[in-house]
C-alpha cells in the first residue's frame, strides 16, 4: 500500500528491461541518456490487420517506438493523457 504523503514519481519506478535493450550501447544512444523505465518487444497492428514487431521504450522523458534500431516516434511524457491497450479478441 502506497503512503498517502508519498508520491510516485517516473524516477522511483524500477527499471523493466525485459529484452537487454540498455545492453546494447547503439539502443542506449537512441534514448541520449535519459533513465530507461521500461523495454520490450510489442506487436503494432494496422487497421489492414497486418502485424509487425516493435520495441517500445519509456523513459523518464519520453514514450519511444522503435524499428530497426531506428526511432520511428517519441512522444514526451507531458504529452500523454493516457494509454490503453488492445487484445485481440482471439486473446481475450
Amino acid at each position: 500500500m502506497v503512503d498517502s504523503k508519498s508520491k510516485i514519481t517516473l524516477e522511483s519506478l524500477p527499471v523493466q528491461d525485459l529484452i537487454g535493450f540498455s545492453q546494447d550501447l547503439n539502443h542506449m544512444k537512441l534514448i541520449s541518456g535519459e533513465k530507461l523505465l521500461f523495454a520490450d518487444k510489442v506487436k503494432k497492428i494496422n487497421m489492414f490487420d497486418w502485424s509487425q514487431e516493435r520495441i517500445l521504450v519509456v523513459t523518464n522523458h519520453a514514450v519511444y517506438n522503435i524499428y530497426k534500431k531506428a526511432v520511428k516516434r517519441c512522444i514526451l511524457v507531458r504529452d500523454i493523457g493516457g494509454i490503453s491497450k488492445t487484445v485481440p479478441p482471439s486473446k481475450a
